[in-house]
């Protein structure tokens, strides 16, 4: 049995390997941080953690976080979903669907490094790890969310499902604000992609009641981008006899970076949920 996961756990990190390597990173010469990454000790751990990055942003998002829970023991994948990372222009030719292959190829991956997984996700991501909680019952151990998209706060964006506003509106700007985000959250992107976040947050809202494996959700009351209501709704609504729920204040959307002030507090409940 052993040297059965030995070959399986030698399979994932020449998966994970290939996409570091992804061709897309490879034609646009993304940068370390932009590319997917992989933590691990050798051997395959009891519990193994996907991380998924959000919209427009990169693996770089949860790199951190990668680090402190594979310093804790944790083999780690941080996946690099389709399009992000590398050019806007890669970015207009993806699709809600593509991004939920990553996630499932990201899960692959993932079940290969340990015995159990853990899914985490931030905003975006948050939205398709509860897909592949629903998916994948048997293989998602246990679910974290961060800042999950359920209900985008910009009314506007909703806006973005119909064919005449995209055609009037081709391009949306994310307001990146700060000079050294850029090389890791697009600025402008195709109004069309807005239209597919819209269409994964409203996919996964709706499963709430299918899921069942034990869910911890993070979120600030002050996240400018989607609605702390949203997510407390989606709680309230779990299958799970074991979820936690950490509303708190002065937060920022992006949770595992350095613009969140709570960033240690949230990875410490992180890290205290999975390893219950």
């Amino acid at each position: 049995m052993e040297n059965d996961w030995e070959e399986r756990f030698q399979r994932g990190l020449k998966m994970a390997e290939a996409e570091y390597h992804h061709p897309d990173c490879e034609k646009s010469g993304a940068a370390d941080g932009c590319r997917s990454f992989c933590f691990h000790h050798h051997r395959p751990t009891e519990q193994a953690v996907l991380l998924i990055h959000g919209f427009t942003a990169c693996p770089y998002e949860m790199l951190e976080l990668g680090q402190f829970l594979c310093s804790r023991g944790h083999n780690v994948f941080g996946v690099r979903l389709a399009g992000h990372g590398t050019h806007v222009s890669d970015f207009a030719k993806t699709t809600g669907a593509d991004w939920e292959a990553s996630a499932q190829k990201g899960l692959e991956i993932a079940a290969s490094l340990g015995r159990k997984v853990t899914v985490i996700g931030e905003s975006m991501g948050g939205a398709l790890a509860v897909l592949l909680a629903s998916s994948y019952p048997d293989c998602v151990h246990r679910l974290v969310l961060c800042a999950p998209c359920f209900e985008i706060a910009n009314p506007m964006a909703y806006l973005a499902r119909y064919a005449f506003i995209r055609k009037v509106v081709p391009q949306t700007d994310m307001g990146v604000a700060l000079e050294w985000q850029r090389q890791y959250w697009y600025g402008k992107i195709p109004t069309k992609a807005v239209a597919e976040l819209v269409t994964v947050a409203g996919k996964a809202r709706k499963l709430a009641p299918e899921i069942k494996a034990p869910v911890l959700v993070i979120q600030a009351e002050n996240d400018q981008m989607v609605r702390w209501q949203g997510a407390r709704r989606f709680f309230e609504k779990l299958a799970s006899s074991k979820k936690t729920l950490k509303l708190f204040e002065s937060g920022h959307h992006n949770l595992t970076i350095d613009l969140n002030p709570q960033k240690q507090q949230v990875f410490e409940w992180i890290l205290k949920f999975i390893e219950e």
